[in-house]
């Protein structure tokens, strides 16, 4: 990480990641992170006091994904930023550095402070890798997009709403 702005990326995989349950249990996060309160009503969970949470979907179209979202009640939708990608998996691969630059500078453009990529199984398929024996060569990727100043930026498809 360089010029002070620390990106931090927490990697946590849903058994069920293929399955409708994942996208609750993403949204349920989503809303912790901009309002804090219960994760799964068992967690207590701090909000992201400063930047934005980025949520890179590659399942749901835009209109059904800002909807769940939305059904989720977060109060600071401001914070949010939906970075629809159905369909593009194969533009995410994060073992090219010029790819991995190009997203850090987008995502520290957007000012995000937490990142949720949901999921990564499209962009293994798309990359023509194994679930069972490839994901971790995707993931050293991904936790290697590092980190530049933080400027405020506009995001394409704004917030919630």
């Amino acid at each position: 990480m360089s010029g002070g702005c620390g990106l931090k990326a927490a990697r946590s995989c849903s058994p069920h990641s293929t399955r409708p349950a994942s996208q609750p249990l993403r949204d349920n996060a989503v809303r912790c992170l901009a309002d804090g309160g219960q994760f799964l009503r068992r967690f207590d969970a701090t909000s992201v006091t400063d930047g934005t949470i980025v949520v890179i979907d590659l399942e749901l179209n835009p209109d059904m994904m800002r909807r769940w979202l939305r059904d989720q009640g977060i109060v600071n939708q401001s914070k949010v930023r939906v970075i629809p990608m159905r369909g593009k998996a194969r533009s995410l691969n994060f073992a090219l550095p010029n790819v991995r630059t190009k997203w850090a500078k987008f995502l520290v453009d957007l000012g995000a402070s937490a990142v949720l990529l949901d999921c990564m199984r499209p962009i293994l398929d798309a990359l023509g890798l194994s679930e069972d024996k490839d994901a971790g060569k995707f993931l050293t990727g991904f936790d290697a997009r590092g980190g530049h100043h933080r400027r405020h930026g506009h995001p394409p498809y704004g917030p919630l709403g």
